[in-house]
Order: C-alpha cells, then sequence, then structure tokens
C-alpha cells in the first residue's frame, strides 16, 4: 500500500471540490457547545465600520516597520535582527502572531487554527535549514552536510490512513479495491512525475523547486501553467477514478482548489518540488507538533517578543519627506500613532495592501483583483473517546475517500506523556463549490448549528455514531485561507510586478507573490525582503 509518505519515497527512489450541500446530522446528537474562533478579516470589517472614538497618539520612529506576523512577517524580523537591526516593530491586526499558522489551546491539547506540518527542506534551501538548526530541530549535519533532524519533531508513526469501501487502509494512495490496471496507472504516474522532479534549466537549476525563487527561470515548462491539471492528466491518458480522487485531494489539502481549478504546473509542483536528503530518517516524513506549524510561531516569537505588537491596524502607508509614514490605530488603547521608519515590509496580501498605500505610490491595484484566495472551514473537536478500530489504529492523519472534507488530524498524535482522557481532531475543508467570493459569501450565511451538522456529517462517514462523543467544537472560517493557483499565475507577470520595490523603501513579502502558500514559501519571501533592506544599508 502507498502511503504519502512511500509514494514520495518511490519517486525519490527512481523505481518507477467541496460541495456546500444539505448536512444530515447524526440522530440523537448530544447537547455539544460550539462556537466559532475570532476571525482576523472578519474583525477588520467590524473595526473599520465601527463608530469607536480614537486619540491621537504620538509620533514614534523606527529603522523598520513590518506589517503582518504571519509567517511571513515573522521571518523578515527574524532575519535583521539576526543581521543586527534591533529598531523595529510587526504590527500585527490579530491578539496573537501567526497568521495562517496560528494555534490554539483547550484542556486536552494544543491545536492548529491552519497549517500543521512542514516538508523537510531541500539541500538548496540553505537559509531554511540554518533556520532550523539553530531552533534545534535540526540537531547537526553528517559528514555529507545532511541535516539530523530532532526525532521527537519527526511524525510518529502510524502516519495516515483512508477509509474506503468500509475499511481503513494504510496511506492515503488508494489501493483497497482497484484493478490490476488502475494500480498499473498509479505506478505509470509516479514514474512520470520522476522524470519531472529530475529536470534541470541551463543554469543548472531544477525547474520544480521550493522554494519557487530557487528554481530554474528557463522557460521549457512555462506552458504546464497554461492549461489546468485536469486537462494536462487527461491528455497523458490518466483516467482511473482512483488515481483522479488522490491527485485533486492533494491540490485541494495544498491550494484549496482540486485539479481543475489549478494549473497543471501547480499540480506538477506538488509532487516533484520536494527533494530533502535527510541524514536520520528517509526523505519523506514531515515535521509536525501538537500545534502544527504554531510551534515554529511560538518559536519566532521568543526572539522577537519586544519587537511584536498585537491588536494594531495599519490604516495607511504613505511616503512622506524620504521617510515611510504609517497611521497605526491600537485597539488595545484606542490611540492613533504616526509612524515614521526608513524602510517598511508590507507582509500581508496584495488586497490588503491595495487598501492601505496611498494611490500616489502607484501601487498596482488592478492586478490584485487577479488572485483569488480560497476559504477553508477548520474545526477543531473534542471528544470523549474514539471507539477502537480493529483494522486500523489512530494515525496523524486520517480521510475518507470521495469525503468533501480532506479528514482530521490527530492533535494528540506528538504527545509524548500519557494522554489525558478524551481527544482532540482537527478536521480541514476548503470551501471549493464555487468561486470565493461565492463561497464566502455563503460562510457569512450559516449559523453555528449548520457548521456544526457539517463537521458532524463528515466525522460520521469514517466512525458512525462518534456524534456521542463529541463534546466541544471551535468551528473557524479563514475567508481568504490561501492563494489559489490557477492557470496564469505561476508563470505570468503579475506576482512579478506585485513583488517590485517602491522607491527602496517599501517591500512586499507573502505567499501571494509566490502563488503557493505553504511555509516555505513564507519563509523565503520575509526572508528576501529584510535581504534587500540590509544591502541597502551595506
Amino acid at each position: 500500500m502507498l502511503s504519502r509518505r512511500k509514494f514520495l519515497r518511490y519517486t525519490l527512489s527512481g523505481l518507477a471540490g467541496i460541495t456546500l450541500t444539505k448536512c444530515i446530522p447524526a440522530k440523537n446528537s448530544p447537547e455539544i457547545n460550539i462556537r466559532f474562533k475570532p476571525d482576523n478579516s472578519g474583525r477588520a470589517h467590524q473595526l473599520r465600520d465601527a463608530k469607536q472614538p480614537f486619540k491621537t497618539g504620538e509620533t514614534i520612529y523606527k529603522e523598520v516597520v513590518i506589517v503582518g506576523a504571519g509567517i511571513s512577517g515573522l521571518s523578515a524580523g527574524y532575519n535583521l535582527k539576526n543581521k543586527g537591526i534591533h529598531n523595529f516593530t510587526i504590527y500585527e491586526l490579530g491578539e496573537k502572531a501567526g497568521g495562517n499558522s496560528g494555534s490554539g489551546k483547550n484542556a486536552l491539547s494544543e491545536y492548529p487554527h491552519g497549517a500543521h506540518y512542514l516538508t523537510m527542506p531541500n539541500p538548496a534551501n540553505k537559509e531554511l535549514m540554518a533556520f532550523l538548526n539553530e531552533l534545534g530541530i535540526i540537531k547537526s549535519f553528517d559528514e555529507k552536510g545532511r541535516p539530523v533532524f530532532n526525532e521527537t519533531d519527526l511524525c510518529f508513526d502510524p502516519e495516515e490512513r483512508l477509509y474506503i469501501r468500509g475499511v481503513f487502509q494504510e496511506g492515503l494512495v488508494p489501493e483497497y479495491g482497484l484493478s490490476k490496471e488502475e494500480k498499473l496507472e498509479t505506478k505509470l504516474f509516479f514514474d512520470w512525475i520522476k522524470i519531472f522532479k529530475e529536470k534541470k534549466g541551463s543554469d543548472g537549476k531544477y525547474f520544480f523547486e521550493m522554494p519557487c525563487a530557487l528554481a530554474s527561470t528557463d522557460k521549457d515548462f512555462d506552458f504546464l501553467d497554461k492549461i489546468t491539471f485536469e486537462k494536462y492528466l487527461a491528455q497523458n491518458n490518466f483516467t482511473s477514478p482512483h488515481l483522479l480522487w488522490y491527485l485533486n485531494y492533494c491540490c485541494r489539502d495544498d491550494y484549496g482548489g482540486g485539479i481543475a481549478r489549478v494549473s497543471a504546473w501547480a499540480g506538477i509542483n506538488y509532487f516533484a518540488s520536494h527533494r530533502a536528503e535527510p541524514a536520520n530518517t528517509d526523505a519523506s516524513r514531515i515535521l509536525t507538533w501538537p500545534e502544527g506549524n504554531g510551534y515554529l510561531v511560538k518559536l519566532f516569537e521568543n526572539k522577537l517578543s519586544n519587537h511584536i505588537t498585537t491588536s494594531c491596524m495599519v490604516e495607511s502607508v504613505s511616503i512622506v519627506n524620504d521617510n515611510v509614514e504609517l497611521l497605526v490605530k491600537n485597539f488595545a488603547n484606542n490611540t492613533i500613532t504616526r509612524v515614521l521608519c526608513k524602510q517598511c515590509v508590507l507582509a500581508v496580501p496584495p488586497f490588503v495592501v491595495a487598501k492601505i498605500l496611498s494611490p500616489q505610490l502607484n501601487y498596482p491595484v488592478e492586478l490584485t483583483k487577479q488572485l483569488e484566495h480560497s476559504p477553508w472551514l477548520v474545526a477543531t473537536v473534542m471528544l470523549s473517546h474514539l471507539d477502537a478500530n480493529k483494522q486500523s489504529p489512530l494515525c496523524w492523519d486520517n480521510v475518507a475517500f470521495q469525503s468533501k472534507s480532506l479528514g482530521y488530524i490527530n492533535n494528540q498524535h506528538q504527545h509524548l506523556k500519557q494522554l489525558k482522557e478524551g481527544l482532540c481532531i482537527t478536521l480541514y475543508m476548503p470551501l471549493d463549490e464555487e468561486s470565493a467570493v461565492a463561497e464566502r459569501k455563503k460562510a457569512r450565511e450559516k449559523d453555528l448549528n449548520y457548521w456544526k451538522d457539517m463537521v458532524l456529517t463528515q466525522l460520521e462517514e469514517m466512525h458512525a455514531g462518534i456524534t456521542k462523543n463529541v463534546i466541544d467544537i471551535e468551528i473557524g472560517i479563514w475567508g481568504h485561507g490561501m492563494i489559489l493557483p490557477k492557470p496564469g499565475l505561476t508563470k505570468g507577470d503579475t506576482r512579478e510586478l506585485l513583488s517590485q520595490p517602491i522607491q527602496n523603501k517599501l517591500f512586499f513579502a507573502h505567499t501571494d507573490l509566490s502563488a503557493y502558500s505553504v511555509f516555505e514559501e513564507a519563509f523565503d519571501q520575509g526572508l528576501r525582503a529584510s535581504q534587500k533592506i540590509l544591502e541597502l544599508r551595506t
């Protein structure tokens, strides 16, 4: 049976849409405590429209200001501090740093609000490996320069399982009940990906690399960005329903949209851009923690705690007399602060930049309308217990074949101490049946009971009768969860134009500018923006 881990091992070795339909709640549903997780985007709308009075505060000066404390903003601040710049502030709208990598905690466990794992860095990604080494996630490097990872940061076994035709199988690539022809087609797909994985441009760089800034700039495969992954698979005679389900699942998992919506480039990049070479495990292992990537956020905060100011909304950004001027609303003390700085990193989505940047700076606002963001449901569920399954033990990742959701992760999987009574799981579901605008509108109109029934219906698919064990559900709706790499985005000029610094004063860093909302890209975006600032000071 081929798990995602085994799939990656296979390709490295050389061997080779969500529907918001009516939910059917489980019968005899007990009283369940249910609530919405506070949402930063919703908060921004509320704060903008509020009549709350603000006092005019002081004018302060900083060398650098970073807007946004997601991974890109934290990465920029981390690199600035490592290079000796200390007079900077990171302003964050939310009450906590982290963005899509934020996390929460309940009586049973810490848990992710979004991103929940990190793949091992490729050999070319030296900066990320240095970061993980400084944090102790990479313990050392062997004589060949390969990283040695801390064992407790690696995902423990068993990693993943798929519920298909009434049984659980090991791994997420469908194996149970497939014909010989379908199994052969799955193998042929893996062989096909291996070809893309090994391709290099004339500059000696791989075409498919993570982060994408390290990839070859040759245009041999740019045609893949002009069509959908679904069409390209059909052109290459990949028609197995089980294989197509798996590929659709993978794209929905990483991009928030399936094979009919993302480009062929994005689809192939998902599989062909990973080529880690760890010393003490296999290359397909992932790094994860109970709070997901919130663990990495906390490590950032340990170094940047004195530089992060939360509950602040940057209302405007302009350039005045050779300084960047920001007007910052602080909702903790109801003041408006005028902040002057030499350089500013805008580590927020371009559609936010378009709202706060002075029109006189000629930011390409129209281009931001070409970007589409996938909305998501993330639900954290507390259970009194989960009935034992004789076929398969509870894994870190648990998925149902042809489900509307992406399944759930076991947040206590990485716990080293004896488990407390009860279980904490987090279910993920991209809202991708219609356009992102339509899905966001639907999400705003639905109440807690709707989402409760949606979550329980998804869990009942894998565990009949599980509803009676549910104690608490926290519903998180990400209105703009992640950038959708639809055809034309990766290889077009939109991202490049939106990335251009303004007057060597304003710099931009966000995964929208990579077309892929993953930690590696966010870290690289922040790193590169901060490097540009540092170059101006040498």
